[in-house]
Order: C-alpha cells, then sequence, then structure tokens
C-alpha cells in the first residue's frame, strides 16, 4: 500500500507563487514608519536608522493601571510619537486594546492620547 502526502489529491489546488520574504516585510515597515515619521514628526522620509517600541507588561489590573500612568506621563511629557512599535501582553493588553481602539476613532489627528478628563 502507497502512503498518501495529504497533499496528493489537492495539490493543484495550492498556490506557492505568492512568497513574501523578510527583506520584502522589512521594507514595507520602513516605508509605513518613514510615512509615520514624516506625518506625525515632520522628520525626512529615510529609511530609520534606530527603531524604537514600547512595551506595556502584564499582571493583571494592577499592570493595566500602572500601564495607564505610565502611557498619561509619556503622552503629558510628549514621548509617545517617538515609538515606532507598539507591544503589550497580559494586563497590559487591556490598556493597550484601549489606545489603540482611542486611536482608531480620534476625532484630532494630532492628538495620541486623549486628555484625562476624556479618560474616566
Amino acid at each position: 500500500m502507497t502512503e498518501k502526502s495529504g497533499c496528493d489529491e489537492h495539490c493543484e489546488e495550492l498556490d506557492f507563487s505568492a512568497r513574501i520574504r523578510l527583506n520584502g516585510v522589512l521594507q514595507g515597515e520602513w516605508e509605513e514608519i518613514a510615512v509615520r515619521r514624516r506625518t506625525e514628526l515632520e522628520t525626512a522620509a529615510e529609511r530609520p536608522r534606530l527603531l524604537t517600541g514600547l512595551s506595556l507588561s502584564g499582571g493583571g489590573i494592577r499592570s493595566a493601571t500602572f500601564n495607564l500612568g505610565l502611557l498619561q506621563a509619556l503622552a503629558g511629557a510628549a514621548k509617545l510619537r517617538g515609538f515606532d512599535y507598539f507591544s503589550t501582553v497580559s494586563g497590559g493588553g487591556y490598556v493597550g486594546g484601549w489606545w489603540s481602539a482611542w486611536l482608531a476613532r480620534r476625532r484630532d489627528d494630532r492628538a495620541l492620547f486623549p486628555a484625562p478628563s476624556r479618560i474616566f
């Protein structure tokens, strides 16, 4: 009896032609970051040499509260625009998800964080 690979019956249905290479992914990210930096920071549109990220840690509601304060402090110091990547885990995801949703529906294109009176 000959074993089948699982692909024998449906291989012709699979399209292996369009593959994305890592260099293509990185180039696309750099282009997006350059556009954001040009718009938000009014800097040159060249390939970014230094990329920065902000990560919000986990730990339940305590970390969510801490991370909210962290975002408020960074917004108050006008530092949020300097980050290229944003990552969250666990409790940090509560605030990160809220902030991402707020950014998606913000009315003022220049505001990166709501005023404290609009948070609660």
